[in-house]
């Protein structure tokens, strides 16, 4: 995968356009003028290896953190309106955990 390696950003910056792994090996294949070390496989493993993903670039924790702060905030800000309005919201939301199981 030493080949990739020279070719770390551009793999990126396409796989996170949404190119498959199939048009970036054509693609790699050509530009580098070879037919070695850009396989399918190989533009897969290299994008496992270096946490390259189409969909997200924040790992699971990161999500899990992100999402747990915008429902603190979300439900801070309702108490703060229910208070204001003389509104207070159900104990059940008032309580509940803000971390999974």
């Amino acid at each position: 995968m030493a080949a990739l390696d020279d070719s770390e950003d551009f793999v990126r910056q396409k796989i996170e356009e949404g190119w498959s792994h199939s048009k970036l090996s054509t693609i790699l294949k050509e530009l580098n003028q070879v037919s070695k070390g850009f396989s399918v496989r190989s533009v897969q493993r290299f994008c496992t290896e270096k946490n390259i993903h189409k969909t997200s670039r924040l790992a699971a924790q990161e999500v899990d953190k992100v999402v747990s702060d915008a429902v603190a905030k979300v439900r801070s800000g309702y108490d703060v309106w229910g208070l204001l309005h003389g509104i207070h919201p159900p104990p059940i939301l008032k309580n509940a955990p803000l971390e999974g199981p």
